[in-house]
């Protein structure tokens, strides 16, 4: 799976435990497949992103089915992690100098939160447009905003994307860019649970809105609740944005392998280090 590759760069980075946050449904298949790839190599645990994990009061709409998002997803494990940790996309692959930037970063005990950011060039795929969320940094290197953009894509010579506002903008691909690779310290969670509380109270009978993580982050900045520092890393992303990039993925994977970055038994760094 492409997890296996995240969790080997963040091993061989000093990484030791993995917390999966999935649906019901999906935590036997995922248990099964991760203890049988890497035994005891590493620490698993498995949380599953329960829709009736709520603050106290909460009033929401009984009809609601779908997961209530990434910042609800990270606080799915305020109750199991307890020291620093870092937050990724099962489905996308990061590269091993994003993991590496992480595990430097942590090393200082005062370390802030941190966005691991990619250039916008380097993350987009050929099958289509996608979403990216420009990263917008003050001289210091610490995270100002996060601006959304959609059907980010190639188009001749140059890439293009819409704002939210329906605006268009082109870039010229240096810029850098969220690819929801976040380095947390703990302090992290009472914030969010505040504003998870927040938009429960405005969205809780909405059916589809989705508590996202880059939106909460954007209001803590924006409210100096907390800093942001912005990791630029020179990896190149790829993920599985639509079913055509499967090819691509796998075709990267194999070169990886080929060139030595990888072990054919995937699992055998974490046992070595």
């Amino acid at each position: 799976m492409l997890i296996d590759y995240s969790i080997h760069d963040a091993a061989r980075a000093g990484f030791r435990q993995v917390v999966i946050v999935t649906r019901p449904e999906l935590h036997d298949q995922l248990a099964k497949h991760l203890h049988t790839t890497w035994g005891n190599a590493l620490t698993f645990r498995f949380v599953d992103q329960e829709l009736s994990d709520l603050p106290d009061g909460a009033a929401v709409n009984p009809e609601r089915h779908a997961p209530w998002g990434t910042g609800h997803a990270v606080l799915a494990v305020r109750n199991v992690v307890r020291g620093p940790f870092v937050v990724i996309n099962c489905d996308d692959f990061y590269g091993r100098d994003a993991y590496r930037s992480a595990s430097e970063h942590l090393r200082s005990p005062t370390a802030p939160h941190a966005l691991v950011g990619f250039r916008l060039d380097e993350t987009l795929s050929q099958n289509g447009g996608v979403s990216r969320a420009e990263c917008h940094a003050n001289p210091t290197g610490h995270l100002e905003r996060l601006t959304e953009f959609l059907n980010v894509r190639r188009k001749d010579d140059t890439i293009l994307g819409t704002a939210s506002d329906g605006t268009h903008r082109s870039f010229s691909g240096l810029e850098v860019v969220s690819m929801n690779f976040w380095v947390f310290q703990p302090t992290i969670f009472p914030l969010l649970e505040q504003l998870f509380g927040s938009f429960l109270g405005e969205c809780g009978q909405d059916l589809r809105t989705e508590f996202f993580l880059s939106n909460a982050i954007n209001k803590i900045v924006a409210n100096n609740a907390a800093v942001v520092t912005v990791l630029p890393s020179a990896a190149r992303w790829f993920g599985m944005t639509y079913q055509d990039d499967l090819a691509h993925v796998v075709d990267s994977l194999a070169s990886l392998t080929d060139a030595g970055t990888y072990p054919r038994d995937i699992a055998s760094v974490a046992t070595s280090t």
